[in-house]
């Protein structure tokens, strides 16, 4: 497919500190530290930013549509503020692997793509479990592994791994670059 690169951010582990099962109100959200400014460097960069999220627990009617747009809501004030901007938000609600949305699966990442515009070859997705990865490989993307990540997480061979979503911008920038990653 042509068209522009993007860059795909899972939520929690990636730009706010990921709870069990997870985030359930709006009040425990807590943003990663320079999460929100690694989305603004990308935006000044020209990178469109999406978040692709699994929200299991709303097919386990632990979280309804509306808290989890509460919650959503405050991630994007969030990031507007630091000067960033999130194209937009793809979440699957489902508790197993027969949609084709559910990270692993990349019906997510291919739905944004139809959608934007985007070439998926140029683009990159951050995550920080192995769902991430691999739903990242399979969409076509190059991968960033955020955080020590899982056995599991690292066996799925993402492009790079970093601390955090600022150093995996960092590799981004480099590797849109060229440079060698």
């Amino acid at each position: 497919m042509s068209g522009r690169p993007a860059v795909f951010l899972d939520r929690d582990g990636v730009l706010n500190r990921d709870a069990w099962p997870t985030v359930m109100d709006p009040s425990e959200l807590q943003m990663l530290p320079g999460a929100a400014e690694a989305v603004a460097r990308l935006t000044r960069a020209g990178w469109p930013v999406f978040v692709v999220t699994n929200k299991t627990a709303m097919g386990w009617k632990l979280l309804g549509q509306a808290a989890h747009e509460a919650i959503m809501a405050r991630v994007l004030e969030a990031i507007d503020a630091a000067g960033g901007k999130v194209e937009a938000v793809y979440h699957c609600p489902h508790t197993g692997f027969a949609c084709d949305c559910h990270k692993p699966k990349p019906g997510m990442l291919l739905r944004a793509a139809r959608e934007h515009g985007l070439d998926l070859g140029r683009s990159w997705m951050v995550g920080d479990t192995w769902r991430d990865v691999v739903a990242g490989k399979a969409a076509g993307c190059r991968v960033v592994l955020v955080g020590p990540g899982s056995t599991r997480a690292r066996a799925a061979r993402p492009d790079a791994q970093a601390t955090d979503l600022a150093a995996a911008v960092q590799v981004i920038m480099d590797g849109a670059r060229g440079r060698l990653i």
